[in-house]
């Protein structure tokens, strides 16, 4: 009994996560920000995180995943950290 009513929620919590590139897009994004704070160079990391933040937004349109939300945030934070190295 308790075998089959995991298994009844474990399909809704999967289709309720968050997506996992939405997640890395912010991480790199952050980091491209200190990357342009200690390092002088942010661009690179910033370009990564643009690209990812595209691939998530296109895997949470297909999945109806969580996480529109930190796609936007990173992708604003990769553009900073891409405008602030050349600054």
């Amino acid at each position: 009994m308790i075998v089959l009513s995991a298994q009844k929620y474990s399909n809704h919590t999967a289709s309720q996560g968050y997506c996992y590139e939405a997640v890395l897009s912010i991480i790199i994004g952050i980091l491209s920000i200190l990357g342009v704070i200690f390092l002088d160079n942010g661009a690179t990391l910033g370009g990564f995180g643009l690209v990812i933040a595209y691939f998530a937004h296109k895997e949470i349109k297909k999945s109806k995943q969580k996480g529109q939300k930190l796609i936007v945030l990173g992708a604003v934070c990769s553009l900073i950290g891409i405008v602030g190295s050349f600054f």
